[in-house]
């Protein structure tokens, strides 16, 4: 079973050299075959960032009970993706798209963008026994691709079934609120973007200590640190660029 969510948007021109925050857009793929598994864990896992970080959670999150990625420190992305690693059997697979270097005709519709990219990476992806079989994807039901709710399942199922990648596809959309798969693909999604997009900067010392590790205090270079420890961990599957270029 696989969750996906999005980060940055596909530009309709060529974005400015100096506009980081319009140059990538990233579909990320999370995937467990142990969805009970990884509700547990993600909902134990903010409880204690909530108490540990009461102060920031009610000053720095619109809402408490849903933060996104977004609002979220590199520490707590840290630990948070830390104990997912440690507690259940997640896998993340992305695609970077670059604004700046893809073809005009990416640019025309946002939904059949997303679609191509999504099959590019499943053909592209080694699949287990069980998602051959039934192929699975919950995505977020804010996602560009809900111009048509039913274009993505019957286009995979014209790519991979016929083809005979898999037997069945089923895709759902979801709401965040209710999916804590699709919480966790933001949450991989969002750190996958801001690594990219902050990569020359240093990210913002917010002067909270690690009340969690007790340990050293927030790296200075933390995004491109903590998405280094998350790949050290093995459980970065498959990731491509759009154009070819080195990670």
């Amino acid at each position: 079973m696989f969750y996906l969510d999005e980060s940055g948007t596909i530009s309709k021109n060529k974005p400015h050299a100096s506009n980081m925050r319009d140059v990538y857009f990233i579909i990320c793929f999370v995937h467990t075959h142990d969805p009970e598994q990884l509700k547990k864990v993600y909902r134990r896992t903010m409880k204690k960032l909530r108490r540990t970080f009461a102060d920031y959670f009610a000053t720095h999150v619109r809402n408490p009970r849903e933060p996104k990625g977004s609002e979220l420190t590199p520490i707590m992305k840290h630990y948070f993706i830390s104990e997912l690693i440690q507690k259940t059997d997640i896998t993340v697979s992305y695609v970077v798209i670059d604004n700046r270097h893809i073809k005009d005709v990416f640019r025309e519709n946002d939904a059949r963008t997303f679609n191509f990219f999504v099959k590019y990476l499943l053909q592209l992806k080694e699949l287990d026994a069980r998602d051959q079989e039934h192929l699975h994807l919950n995505i977020d039901n804010r996602n560009v691709s809900l111009m048509n709710m039913h274009q993505l399942e019957e286009y995979l199922a014209t790519e991979l079934v016929l083809t005979e990648k898999v037997r069945h596809v089923q895709v759902e959309y979801l709401d965040s609120r209710d999916s804590y798969g699709v919480r966790t693909a933001d949450l991989f999604a969002n750190l996958l973007y801001q690594r990219l997009r902050y990569r020359r900067n240093q990210f913002p010392d917010y002067h909270l200590q690690d009340r969690i590790r007790k340990k050293s205090p927030i790296h200075p270079d933390s995004l491109e640190w903590v998405f280094q420890q998350f790949k050290a961990s093995g459980r970065l599957q498959n990731y491509f660029y759009i154009p070819t270029q080195k990670n």
